[in-house]
Order: structure tokens, then C-alpha cells, then sequence
């Protein structure tokens, strides 16, 4: 009979191995202590992520030996499993990532993606004598196919920040791996050029009209570099989670963090803010220079990934009238 019970409770434990078991666990900071929202904690071959409080809950496959752990903010976590004492909640501790790291991670999504929809905008402040304060703000969108290719600019001067519309350029079938340019393709393909400027409707002509077409697009630069700037300015010295960073305009919640330069520093009073999706998409950068060196005016500055995936897409003007780049230039425009 005493055979036979613990023939049952080693059968029973080796039943319970084979299935798996469940482990909880919250991941943190290790330079704050506070909890890490919305990370990606892998074990095995699934994914699960973290609540708003860093807390997860996963069934653990039997013979799984590792645990990672990912957060756009910091370094990833890699860690035997053997070390944890998996009948108790696990606390995972990760290291914030660099200034310069964040950067190229953003940088290399933007690389990656193929449709997106990016924006620029900067704000910069005036203080005349006498007069109220006038706050300039500059848009450039881009919205970016491997189709076609939109560039947008918008302007305000005034200080009630009212936008004025500037030109706007499409390209059809350019050579998309140079996408601040207008030029034939690889494949020998002629884009079609549509344009609206400030003095004009909508008109369209053909790189074909033009001997040698190649010509950068006035006012933007290739979107794919719109972050190399922030590669400038090196390491920054301080580190923190923002709480509560609201939704994108699609109504996705985002994580974020504020790094900067402190006060014994060259770049005293810059900042840059980074925003990304739950699902570990770059949203939005936000630098910002509040003045305090006199060296630098005061402003902000935003690089934006909007949106990005298949469904995105450019709708080409139906009623562009056709002229020659010759005739184009002749107006002035």
C-alpha cells in the first residue's frame, strides 16, 4: 500500500513537471526601483507582456531554461531561470537603456518600415519689445509608400498659431531608396510629379520633360534621415520614467521616458522625451530647450511616427493640370 501511494505522488509530480507551471512575477528599474510597464517577459517560444504596474503571469513550458525580458527603454534581460525561486513571485530587475541606444532603435524601425506616416514639427518663440510673444511653428509631413510618396509643409507666424498651408509635393514610381530626391528609378520607371503650391491648384508633369531630372524636394530632407541630428548631442546624463503619457491619435496607449543633460553640463536645459506604442513602436520624440544657457533660444522640436502599416496609402489628385517643370518654375513657384 506505502508502494503504492508513492508510486501515485512521484507519478503526480513527474505528470506536473511534463504540463508546466504557473510563475508571477513584476519586473523594475534597477536604477529607480520603480515597476516597468508594459515589458515583454518570453519564456520558452510565447510572449507575454506586462500590466501597467510591470506585473506578469504566464503559464512556465516544462524544460524551458531561460527568461527574457524587453522594454524599448531599456537593455534587454536575459537570465537562467535555474536562480529563481519559481514557488514565489520573481522580481526581474532591468537596466535603462542610453540616450544614444533609444536613438538608433528609433532609427532603425524607421529604416525597417516601408509605409509610414512621419511629421517634423518645430515650435520657436519670438519676444519683441512692445509687442506679445509670437510662437513659429513649422510642420513637414511625410506619408511614405513604396508607391508614392507625399510631402507636406505647413507654416504659422502669427501668435494666435494659426497654420498656413505650403506646397505639397507627390512623387509616383522615384527611386524610393533616395526619398528626399526626385529621380528616375533602378528600374528605370519615370516619376510623375504632382504639386500644389501657395500660388497654384494642383499640377502634375513627368520627369521625362526634363533632361537629367534629379532634384531634392524643397524643404524636406529623405525621412529615413530625420533622426540624425539627435545623434549629435551624446550621452545624456539622467534617466526617467514618465507616468501617465496619454494615447497616440489613434487611441493606443504609450509608454514613455525623459532623459537629459544635467546642470553642470554644456547642454544644460535640453531634454528629449521619447514616446513608443505598447507594442514597442517608436511614436514620438519630443526635444525640448527651455532657454536656461543663454547660448540657445528656447523651442521644441518633434520627430513623429504617426502611424505605420500596409493600410496606409497616398490619393493622387484627379484634377492636376499638366505643365512642364520649365513652365512651373516661370510662375515663380
Amino acid at each position: 500500500m506505502i508502494l503504492i501511494v508513492v508510486a501515485i505522488f512521484v507519478l503526480s509530480g513527474f505528470i506536473y513537471y511534463l504540463l508546466g507551471s504557473n510563475i508571477t512575477g513584476v519586473v523594475i528599474s534597477s536604477d529607480s526601483g520603480e515597476p516597468i510597464p508594459y515589458a515583454s517577459i518570453i519564456i520558452g517560444n510565447t510572449t507575454t507582456q506586462c500590466n501597467s504596474e510591470g506585473e506578469f503571469s504566464r503559464w512556465l513550458p516544462p524544460f524551458t531554461g531561460v527568461i527574457t525580458a524587453d522594454h524599448p527603454f531599456f537593455d534587454r534581460f536575459v537570465k537562467r531561470l535555474k536562480g529563481f525561486n519559481l514557488n514565489e513571485s520573481m522580481l526581474v530587475q532591468i537596466n535603462p537603456s542610453s540616450y544614444e541606444t533609444i536613438v538608433a532603435l528609433c532609427q532603425e524601425q524607421l529604416n525597417y518600415i516601408s509605409n509610414f506616416v512621419a511629421k517634423t514639427t518645430t515650435y520657436s518663440y519670438e519676444y519683441p519689445e512692445n509687442y506679445d510673444p509670437i510662437a513659429h511653428k513649422n510642420e513637414t509631413v511625410y506619408i511614405i509608400t513604396p508607391e508614392a510618396q507625399l510631402y507636406s509643409q505647413e507654416t504659422s507666424n502669427t501668435k494666435d498659431g494659426d497654420l498656413t498651408i505650403g506646397p505639397r509635393t507627390i512623387v509616383v514610381g522615384s527611386d524610393p531608396k533616395e526619398l528626399g530626391k526626385i529621380r528616375i528609378s533602378q528600374k528605370n520607371k519615370v516619376p510623375q510629379v504632382y504639386y500644389k503650391g501657395e500660388k497654384t491648384d494642383w499640377i502634375t508633369f513627368s520627369s521625362s520633360e526634363d533632361v537629367n531630372f534629379e532634384i531634392a524636394i524643397a524643404g524636406t530632407k529623405d525621412p529615413k534621415d530625420l533622426l540624425e541630428i539627435l545623434h549629435s548631442y551624446g550621452e545624456t546624463t539622467d534617466f526617467e520614467i514618465l507616468h501617465d503619457p496619454g494615447t497616440s491619435f489613434t487611441g493606443k496607449e504609450l509608454v514613455a521616458c525623459k532623459t537629459f543633460w544635467g546642470p553642470k553640463t554644456a547642454l544644460l536645459g535640453k531634454s528629449v522625451s521619447f514616446y513608443f506604442t505598447t507594442n514597442g513602436c517608436w511614436y514620438d520624440i519630443v526635444f525640448e530647450d527651455t532657454g536656461e544657457n543663454p547660448v540657445s533660444p528656447p523651442g521644441k522640436y518633434h520627430f513623429s511616427c504617426l502611424d505605420q502599416g500596409e493600410h496606409i496609402n497616398v490619393e493622387l489628385p484627379i484634377d492636376a493640370i499638366h505643365m512642364t517643370p520649365r513652365e512651373l518654375l516661370d510662375m515663380g513657384e
